[in-house]
């Protein structure tokens, strides 16, 4: 499959929205590179970047609108050309 991501569970969403704490959503691009996934236990030096993205906050106990919205923007991240 050449989907970035995989589907998101809820449960970082619904711990978030228990204990009142923010989710980090992060991006990390890189990894198809670095760890092909024909071969096992093989690691190719390469570049990797990390993108921190803005705290989101879980207000409400459906955990799915948010969990897509972040997922989303996850995406647009991973898939923006570098600069």
């Amino acid at each position: 499959s050449n989907a970035p991501m995989k589907p998101f569970y809820d449960g970082a969403f619904k711990l978030a929205f228990v204990t009142r704490k923010k989710i980090i959503p992060c991006v990390i691009k890189g990894t198809r590179e670095a760890m092909p996934i024909h071969k096992s236990f093989y690691l190719v030096p390469t570049k990797l970047s990390m993108t921190f993205m803005v705290p989101v906050a879980v207000s409400e106990k459906n955990v799915t609108p948010v969990k897509d919205e972040v997922f989303k923007k996850m995406v647009n991240v991973y898939e923006a050309k570098d600069v």
